[in-house]
């Protein structure tokens, strides 16, 4: 998964104008499985703006998570700094100290990477306000959100 969001970073300045999927030749469903991606994006260019647009995998929703995977997190925190756009991790958390200690975690692999921009944060439904943003967000009432901050 992290060598996917690493190219996908890479790429994301190579975007042309008529768009692009994963790379200059798009990454398919089974493409994507085969990396080991959860998330694939599209970019557009619009002169100066790109704009990102995360594309649903259906050969990967339907996968249950039996533990969360660093890995992915650090690729949704990477794709928040690419375009600023809050997310959430889809992950079934049993408590909320799953989730603190996730998020702990979380925040060492983040202090190694290159991302100054990017933080994790807890969302409760019981305490935070707002809607969850996954299907296991609305059933479990706990997410793991990712926010672009100055």
């Amino acid at each position: 998964m992290h060598q996917w969001a690493d190219e996908f970073a890479k790429r994301r300045s190579d975007v042309g104008n008529a768009g692009l999927s994963f790379g200059s030749r798009g990454l398919g469903e089974d493409e994507a499985a085969a990396f080991g991606a959860r998330w694939a994006f599209q970019a557009e260019r619009d002169g100066n703006a790109l704009y990102f647009t995360e594309l649903h995998n259906t050969a990967l929703a339907n996968a249950a998570e039996t533990s969360p995977s660093i890995e992915d997190a650090y690729a949704l925190a990477r794709a928040t700094e690419i375009d600023g756009e809050q997310r959430a991790y889809p992950y079934q958390w049993g408590s909320e100290d799953e989730l603190t200690e996730f998020v702990e975690q979380l925040k060492s692999r983040l202090s190694e990477g290159d991302l100054s921009h990017t933080r994790p944060w807890r969302w409760f439904a019981k305490t935070s306000g707002g809607n969850p943003l996954t299907a296991v967000g609305k059933e479990c009432g706990l997410e793991l959100r990712f926010s672009w901050y100055q």
